[in-house]
């Protein structure tokens, strides 16, 4: 894709170097042909990572099937291995060797698939964001291969429905299938992932139903009378239901589970617990519930300690030790964040009878999200929501500006706190709860020129957003597709986002894409060379430029801004990011 730094030579007679780069004299120019060719060069490399991962697993796949038919000759095989192989293929996101090895089981007469090998295809496909085939395989199972699902395959299922689905219907639909049809025991991990899921949509009714069910299970031995049927909620079931209670405002019903957790459950409340009350207690003027929740938060995640694992049985548990030690140390910083905002909340605002603080005490109690600034999709929410945008928001005497995958809101809410009287901005995120922290960061700082959307980009794009409105658009950090699909369910920076982006934005406007995947960038710049047409790189000056464009440069602005997600990986020391700014053409 591009050519190293490293043993370039210069064209003296041309003035270009042997990329067809115009060698200008301004040190920024040099400076910027720097960070270009760094960006290339690790992109280039990136890919030939993924193609060298590639060659490996398939290597392994041959020689897994050389085993077989060895095992073919005196008896029949088994498929264990195979299982397993598909297993580490979906773990690595490589959805079509999955499909590959899938297929040669198929071809082997004397090879049957089990539940096992369905179910960790199921897995690889919500692993790797396909809905669509995992309910495919899912129906499958019984029609095709006579086989029964068991409370691991309908797990792996129900958890592609809460992350991919716009609602809990479906997953709750398929939830009572699994008890009442099939008569499945779901276990704790089932139950967890439907909570989670309630969490991500704002589903309180469904969240408050699930939540019964298992605590009454936690008492109530089943009919089959084994005793590891009996399952209990843990510290995630009350950590993600309380949290759903947090984001529709029940404080009340949140304040009795917390309750319960402790003292007829006796689990220790998680740090993210005490600060996601102490929000809620802020916002509905419980000011003195409000300052004693930031004290147990603080004293909780102040007193979590996360070492660094030191003994491991192999890389791999050693891997997992060590991303687990750095989640919770993330999350503790995050609530001590948190914790900060409020207590400046309050203090800005310590008047609980004023005018700001009743106005968003009001908005809270009849509904957040009704909220003349809050558009959530038709599938996001059971409650009346705002019908369209509001026709001032389109003023033609002020520059509109949108983040595309806003996640909890740190970064945007900053950019509209800063241009407060120059712009007016648009969050776009897909979960409710990320919704809600951008709702709740922006009223505690009143921020009152920013818009929230919560539905899929493209789909909320082309129904709130007219045809050149936008003089900027920023995607920060989407979530990096498998590997080795060049187009999926998952990927957002695809064709039609390129071309709805280029439909919604003014001539001339901006189009920013940052993400922290070479591998990522690498398939972004391949995409955007095909919409040559509609945009072009705002880095090319006349000094500077290349006969095929180089999108990517391998550093952020010194004043891009701060998000959530960049502050992970900061913490990660993950340092690299790869920025692009394309202007429309």
């Amino acid at each position: 894709m591009g050519s190293s730094k490293v043993g370039r030579k210069e064209n003296r007679s041309s003035g270009k170097d042997e990329v067809g780069v115009n060698v200008g004299e301004d040190s920024e120019d040099v400076e910027m042909i720097s960070k270009v060719d760094e960006a290339m060069r690790v992109m280039k490399s990136s890919e030939a990572e993924m193609d060298a991962k590639r060659n490996q697993l398939q290597v392994k796949l041959k020689a897994c099937l050389q085993v077989v038919q060895n095992q073919c000759r005196f008896r029949k095989p088994d498929i264990k291995n195979m299982n397993l192989l598909i297993r580490e293929f979906g773990d690595a996101r490589y959805l079509s060797l999955v499909f590959d090895a899938f297929g040669e089981i198929l071809k082997e007469k004397k090879l049957q698939p089990s539940i096992h090998t369905l179910t960790n295809m199921i897995n690889a496909c919500v692993r790797c964001g396909e809905l669509g085939r995992a309910r495919e395989l899912f129906m499958k199972i019984e029609k095709s291969y006579d086989l029964v699902p068991n409370e691991v395959t309908f797990t792996a299922m129900l958890k592609g429905e809460c992350l991919m689905a716009s609602n809990m219907i479906a997953a709750m639909k398929l939830f009572s299938t699994m008890k009442e049809g099939i008569d499945i025991s779901p276990n704790i991990r089932t139950y967890n992932t439907l909570i989670r899921g309630c969490m991500r949509h704002g589903d309180t009714h469904s969240a408050r139903i699930l939540m019964n069910e298992l605590e009454q299970r936690s008492f109530t031995s089943l009919k089959r009378k084994r005793s590891e049927d009996t399952i209990a909620p843990d510290s995630a079931s009350f950590e993600y239901y309380i949290k759903t209670l947090c984001i529709r405002g029940k404080i009340r019903r949140a304040r009795h589970a917390l309750k319960r957790m402790i003292s007829k459950h006796g689990i220790k409340p998680t740090p993210p617990v005490y600060s996601s009350l102490a929000l809620v207690y802020a916002l509905l003027n419980q000011d003195r519930h409000a300052r004693r929740a930031i004290r147990r938060a603080r004293r909780s995640a102040s007193g979590t300690s996360h070492p660094q694992p030191k003994e491991f049985s192999s890389v791999a548990e050693y891997s997992k030790q060590k991303s687990l030690a750095l989640f919770n140390r993330l999350r503790d910083s995050d609530v001590l964040t948190q914790c900060d905002s409020i207590e400046q909340f309050l203090s800005t605002y310590p008047d609980r009878d004023s005018t700001v603080r009743t106005k968003i005490c009001e908005t809270m109690r009849n509904g957040w999200f009704r909220d003349h600034l809050v558009m959530l999709s038709e599938g996001a929410s059971r409650k009346n929501t705002p019908a369209k945008v509001p026709s001032e928001f389109w003023s033609s005497r002020i520059d509109v500006k949108m983040e595309v995958c806003s996640g909890y809101g740190d970064w945007v809410v900053k950019r509209a706190e800063e241009e407060r009287e120059s712009a007016h901005w648009i969050g776009l995120e897909v979960r409710v709860d990320r919704v809600f922290s951008t709702w709740s960061k922006a009223q505690m700082l009143q921020v009152s020129n920013l818009l929230l959307l919560c539905g899929l980009a493209e789909e909320m794009m082309k129904k709130c957003i007219p045809d050149s409105s936008l003089s900027e658009i920023y995607v920060n950090y989407p979530d990096p597709p498998p590997p080795d699909l060049l187009c999926s369910s998952s990927t957002l920076v695809n064709d039609a986002f390129l071309i709805e982006s280029a439909r919604v934005l003014r001539p001339n406007g901006i189009l920013v894409l940052v993400t922290d995947n070479s591998g990522y960038a690498a398939r972004m710049q391949n995409v955007l060379l095909n919409h040559r047409s509609r945009f072009h790189s705002a880095i090319e000056s006349e000094s500077f430029q290349t006969e095929h464009p180089h999108y990517f440069t391998c550093a952020l602005p010194s004043d891009y801004g701060f998000s959530y997600f960049d502050a992970m990986w900061k913490n990660g020391n993950v340092n690299r990011r790869f920025f692009a700014k394309l202007v429309k053409s």
